[in-house]
């Protein structure tokens, strides 16, 4: 079954659209409500504790790599072959792509927040731990399928001349998208 068949099985027409349905739940619920979270103990002056920066860390991630990475991505999935004349290759790999991301946001927003909560020296430290880990690793496997699909839709682009749209915004999007899976590589060696 490929990508077209499944989003549409799913109610999605464009392969972008559930790339930025799964961006704005996670602006939702860890991005938008982890702030809303932070503010509120600080107008009520309810102390956190140690507790704050995990979370604020964790409301960081979900807003970079969650909200604002999952609806770039999925644009750029989208505009990125059209603008250079061309069908993205491997489509059907985009779902297992987002799945990796989504999953690895979403556990390191409930593992970095619950590092918080827990004594250090407990189990359940030691398995917060473990899943922040595993959260940064399926972010790094989703970036890489994505740069998979990519690295195929690029090598099928002929010589592009300066007037073709995709001229400027090739070489933008050749720095762009390497530094996103730079700074998730570099999440990764925080964690």
């Amino acid at each position: 079954m490929g990508v077209r068949a499944l989003n549409e099985a799913r109610g999605f027409k464009k392969i972008h659209e559930p790339f930025l349905l799964s961006a704005l739940g996670i602006a939702l619920t860890f991005g938008f409500g982890f702030a809303i979270i932070l503010v509120e103990a600080i107008g009520h002056r309810v102390p956190l504790g140690a507790g704050w920066l995990p979370l604020a860390q964790a409301h960081g991630h979900a807003q970079l790599f969650g909200w604002l990475g999952l609806f770039v991505l999925g644009m750029a999935l989208y505009f990125l072959p059209r603008l250079v004349s061309t069908r993205l290759q491997s489509a059907g790999r985009a779902p297992i792509a987002l799945a990796l991301l989504v999953a690895g946001i979403i556990l390191r927003g409930t593992a970095q927040p619950a590092l918080g909560l827990v004594e250090s020296a407990s189990d359940y430290a030691m398995l917060a731990r473990a899943a922040w880990l595993l959260s940064a690793i399926l972010e790094i496997a989703g970036v890489l399928v994505i740069a998979s699909m990519l690295i195929q839709t690029h090598h099928t682009v002929k010589a592009l001349p300066p007037q073709a749209p995709g001229y400027p915004v090739l070489p933008l999007a050749l720095i762009a998208l390497p530094s996103f899976a730079l700074a998730l590589v570099a999440n990764f060696f925080g964690t």
